[in-house]
C-alpha cells in the first residue's frame, strides 16, 4: 500500500495515520499515549485531552444520516512505512490489558481497535496568470495533467 501511495503524491497530498484504542471495563484507553501522556508524531481528535483510561476519551456518533462513530481526544501518529504501522502495532499491544484467566496466564481481557486512516486530497497548482489583472486561477494537479496533454 505504501509504494502506491507514493506513486501517487504528484497528484495528491496523502497523509497515513494510525491509532490503538482498548475497551476493558466499559472504559476507553489510547494505547499509543506514553506514561507521560506523549506520542512521538501524534496528534489528537479535540483538545485538552489527555490518554490513558478515564482522561477525556469520549464516543461521538455522526450526525443523522451519518453512521461514522469516532473517540474524541485519541491520538493519531503519522506513520509513512510497514515498519512505521507494526511499530506503533507493537508499542500499542505493550499497553495492554492483561491478567490471568482459568484458560491463559496473561488474557488481554479486553478489546482493541487499531486504526489504519489514509486521507488524500488533490495537490493545488497555480497554471495561469493573468497578466493584466493579476488574477490567478488555481487547478489540481489531476486537472493540469490533462490541460498539458
Amino acid at each position: 500500500a505504501f509504494k502506491r501511495i507514493e506513486t501517487l503524491r504528484e497528484t495528491k497530498d496523502i497523509t497515513t495515520t494510525v491509532s490503538f484504542l482498548e475497551v476493558y471495563n466499559e472504559q476507553l484507553k489510547d494505547l499509543l499515549v506514553r506514561e507521560d501522556n506523549t506520542a512521538a508524531g501524534m496528534s489528537r481528535h479535540g483538545s485538552g485531552s489527555r490518554g490513558g483510561y478515564g482522561h477525556n476519551l469520549t464516543i461521538v456518533e455522526g450526525k443523522s444520516g451519518n453512521k461514522s462513530v469516532r473517540v474524541v481526544g485519541l491520538s493519531e501518529i503519522k506513520v509513512s512505512s510497514v515498519e512505521d504501522v507494526l511499530d506503533a502495532l507493537a508499542r500499542g499491544t505493550e499497553s495492554r490489558t492483561t491478567a490471568s484467566t482459568l484458560m491463559n496466564n496473561t488474557s488481554s481481557r479486553s478489546h482493541a481497535v487499531f486504526t489504519l486512516t489514509m486521507v488524500q486530497k488533490p495537490k493545488i497548482a497555480v497554471v495561469h496568470s493573468d497578466e493584466e489583472g493579476g488574477n490567478e486561477a488555481a487547478i489540481s494537479a489531476d486537472d493540469q495533467a490533462m490541460v498539458s496533454k
